[in-house]
């Protein structure tokens, strides 16, 4: 069964644009632009934990979002600096929306990573 489930995920990481949250640790290192959201869409297995850390370069706030399959909000790190992470249990196997906002007026170089 995990293993049809991994090969579904592989199959829509060639569909669609996504940060893979599953199969162990992730990491992407970027950057958004001042008073935008980069998005990422990411699978987590329900009964395991999901930790998502986002690490700015200290040029401005970054706000990190996680959104469920219904665009319900799961969880968010709202702090005042560029340094956010959240962790939770899924209850099952479904696709997330992770958001990470730029409350700035520059650029801020980040690494996302998922676990």
């Amino acid at each position: 069964m995990k293993r049809l489930a991994l090969s579904s995920l592989v199959l829509l990481a060639l569909c669609v644009p996504s940060f893979a949250g599953t199969g162990g640790e992730k990491e992407n290192q970027t950057s958004v632009n001042s008073y935008a959201t980069d998005n990422y869409d990411t699978v987590f297995f329900g009964g395991e934990v999901a930790i998502i850390t986002v690490v700015g370069d200290g040029d401005t706030d970054l706000d990190l979002f996680v959104y469920d399959d219904n665009g319900n909000l799961v969880i968010s790190d709202t702090g005042s600096t560029d340094v956010a992470g959240v962790s939770f249990v899924p209850s099952f196997t479904r696709r997330y929306s992770v958001q990470v906002k730029n409350l700035g007026s520059v650029y801020n170089v980040y690494t996302i990573r998922t676990n």
